[in-house]
């Protein structure tokens, strides 16, 4: 089940004794857990029939001991399992799992870490409770994911924007929310989530940004490029060097890929790249510009800057100084 989904049933009182929330993307963990420990129970309720344990502080037998206890002036019990997977003797709870008290509600939070499906507890996890397995978004899919959230909260938001918050935000679901929440807090349902938006709530500049420096650099309009990277130097903190070398790397990919690719339909391409079909013919336009030397070099530059802002063979080039050194070489490999 989706998060969304077992959140819909949670508000309907339509209980399960065990719920399993585990994966590596904490956001829709978190999203449940809140549900359980701030919704389910009234707040007369709580002081006897809910309890909050923790993996590092508890084993498998304190948290058998309190999920068969029966409720106190309450039709359900509920017991969340935060951090089990730190718990040492995690696995000896499957025979709990087996012959749940029907009475208790058991969420178990195993955040930041992929569940093995190889051994047994979490065969038995998958068929005996509600499961929800909670994977990381890809970055090709984050945009899509921001449109899809945007949409759902009640407003619109063009496809450019979304990338541009995909680049600026990174892949922290958490932050991408508590940043929409802020920039739409006093927008009219139905309203677009525009760029100028963007730029006044989030703080990101609609002209200084990683997304414009990359067309202006595939587009080869060298004196924008270098104007657009001087601001972004002298707002390093918002644009580190990893961070900005990533997006360019993977910008560059999508260019080789285009450029090996001439004859692919714009279907094929964008299936390909796993982009938004909007922008291809951009990518296909800036993959022309570059020789394939020219992208070795390109990659070469990017992977040297990338260490030397890690402080490999750098002592004292500072970090706006290195991102302006990394646009120009790149402008005149």
């Amino acid at each position: 089940m989706t998060a969304d989904q077992i959140i819909k049933s949670l508000r309907k009182k339509d209980l399960a004794p065990v719920y399993f929330l585990g994966g590596e993307e904490a956001f829709y963990i978190d999203k449940v857990i809140k549900v359980a420990e701030n919704e389910l129970l009234e707040e007369g309720e709580k002081a006897f029939n809910q309890i909050v344990l923790y993996g590092k502080e508890v084993n498998f037998k304190q948290v058998v001991d309190n999920a068969r206890q029966f409720p106190m002036m309450a039709s359900n019990r509920i017991v969340i399992l935060k951090e089990a997977q730190a718990m040492r003797d995690f696995d000896k709870l499957e025979t709990y799992l087996k012959q749940p008290a029907p009475q208790t509600s058991l969420f178990i939070s195993y955040k930041h870490k992929k569940p093995d499906g190889r051994k047994a507890i979490f065969k038995t996890l998958k068929k005996e409770a509600v499961y929800l397995d909670a994977s990381k978004i890809k970055d090709y899919k984050l945009a899509e994911w921001i449109s899809g959230y945007v949409t759902q909260k009640g407003f619109s938001i063009s496809t450019k924007s979304s990338q541009l918050l995909a680049e600026y935000l990174g892949n922290d679901l958490q932050k991408i929310e508590n940043e929409v929440s802020k920039a739409t807090i006093h927008l009219a349902k139905g309203a677009e989530l525009t760029e100028e938006l963007i730029q006044d709530k989030i703080g990101i500049s609609k002209e200084f940004n990683v997304f414009e420096l990359q067309k202006a650099i595939g587009s080869r309009q060298r004196s924008r490029a270098l104007k657009i990277v001087d601001n972004m130097a002298n707002n390093i903190k918002n644009n580190p060097i990893p961070a900005v070398s990533s997006s360019l790397y993977r910008y560059f990919t999508q260019l080789f890929v285009a450029a090996q690719h001439q004859q692919a339909s714009d279907g094929e391409l964008a299936g390909k790249l796993r982009i938004n079909p909007y922008f291809i013919k951009e990518i296909r336009q800036a993959g022309k510009a570059f020789s394939s030397d020219q992208f070795v070099k390109i990659f070469q530059i990017l992977k040297q800057y990338d260490l030397k802002s890690k402080g490999v063979q750098n002592r004292q080039t500072t970090a706006p100084e290195l991102l302006r050194e990394l646009i120009y070489r790149i402008l005149y490999v």
